[in-house]
């Protein structure tokens, strides 16, 4: 996930979004080789509901739980 995304997420800009996901880009990406947060576990933690409807809708993964924190989507 860049910059890009994670700003999409962090103004809940959803046409954005989009077009990162219609693109392309890897809906279940997790940072730190793979125990971090994902773009939908920061969706959760931003109040980012229209981004992540467009996560859930695509098909991002609702069971990751990130590493550090054990944060997942859904908790």
């Amino acid at each position: 996930m860049d910059a890009f995304a994670w700003c999409a997420i962090e103004r809940d800009n959803d046409e954005v979004a989009k077009l990162i996901i219609e693109a392309g880009g890897n809906i279940n990406y997790a940072n730190n080789n793979g125990k971090g947060m994902t773009p939908l576990i920061w969706c959760a933690a931003k109040n980012a509901m229209k981004v992540g409807k467009l996560l859930i809708d695509a098909g991002a993964n609702l069971d990751h739980i990130e590493h550090f924190n054990k944060w997942s989507a859904v908790m």
